[in-house]
């Protein structure tokens, strides 16, 4: 609608296999509980082709097909005139959209305002052109994030009682689980050479406790490092004959360095996930 609340939502998604093997990478999914939204549509098509059989990479389905949910609501907020951030916020999910049911945790709209606070959105501007860093044009953007809580039941043995089942609290009580988060960035373009870069990024992360500060941290880093590339430099190339790729090694198949990646921070809100027992930690992804 006009104000900026969903009313209908499609996401498809096509892609390629094989011809020997079949591989579907679930882009369209993250389109169905990620918003509050009361029609939604998804799709995965798939197509055989002479190429190879693609595989998972981290984050499958999430990485590309949050790429393309959130590069449509960039496009709305523009067409309605709206704050990227504001269209979010007017259509965040207080339960889960596909289930109904509650959320284990959710501290999304924190994330939201942790990461306007440090990127600086207060310079954001809907006018092109606007923000420049001495010759350098500047532009702000966000997204959300989201990956899947990945419950699983568990078993134990003892000789004396044999064996015990259990499933998750959160599950058993009937919550659904996921971890999220928002990404916001500063990017500096050269108005002569369209050179693109990734001058600051800030993710702020909603996992439930915790455990492992350090190796949490890390792994932000190396999801945002992932994006620049996923962004920016990865592409592999293919001859149209005999389907080979052209560029197979890193001499030809662009990876960040360290001179591409910009000043990140990585923060985490929330406290331990209270429905999922002692320690309350959700995946990061």
């Amino acid at each position: 609608s006009r104000d900026g609340t969903l009313r209908a939502l499609m996401h498809s998604t096509l892609s390629h296999t094989s011809t020997v093997q079949e591989y579907l990478e679930r882009a369209s999914s993250v389109g169905r509980g990620l918003y509050a939204c009361a029609n939604v549509r998804t799709q995965h098509l798939l197509v055989r082709a002479d190429l190879p059989t693609p595989t998972l990479m981290r984050a499958p389905g999430e990485a590309p097909g949050l790429f393309a949910l959130e590069c449509g609501l960039d496009e709305l907020a523009s067409h309605l005139g709206l704050d990227p951030v504001r269209l979010r916020q007017l259509n965040h999910a207080d339960r889960d959209p596909l289930s109904g049911r509650p959320w284990s945790s959710k501290n999304l709209r924190e994330c939201y305002r942790v990461g306007m606070e440090k990127i600086g959105w207060t310079r954001w501007t809907p006018k092109p052109r606007t923000l420049r860093s001495g010759r350098l044009l500047v532009g702000l953007g966000m997204a959300t994030a989201t990956f899947p809580g990945a419950l699983a039941a568990g078993a134990a043995r003892s000789a004396s009682e044999g064996e015990t089942q259990a499933r998750p609290r959160a599950e058993a009580d009937g919550y659904a689980v996921q971890s999220f988060g928002a990404q916001f960035c500063e990017v500096h373009v050269d108005p002569d050479s369209g050179e693109v870069r990734v001058a600051r990024h800030v993710s702020v992360l909603d996992v439930g406790h915790v455990a492992d500060p350090k190796a949490a941290q890390s792994q932000g880093y190396s999801g945002v490092i992932m994006g620049i590339g996923m962004a920016l430099l990865e592409q592999t190339l293919y001859d149209p004959t005999s389907g080979r790729p052209l560029n197979p090694d890193l001499g030809g198949y662009l990876l960040p360095t360290s001179a591409d990646v910009g000043a990140i921070e990585i923060h985490f809100v929330g406290q331990p996930d209270p429905e999922l027992g002692e320690p309350g930690t959700r995946d990061l992804g």
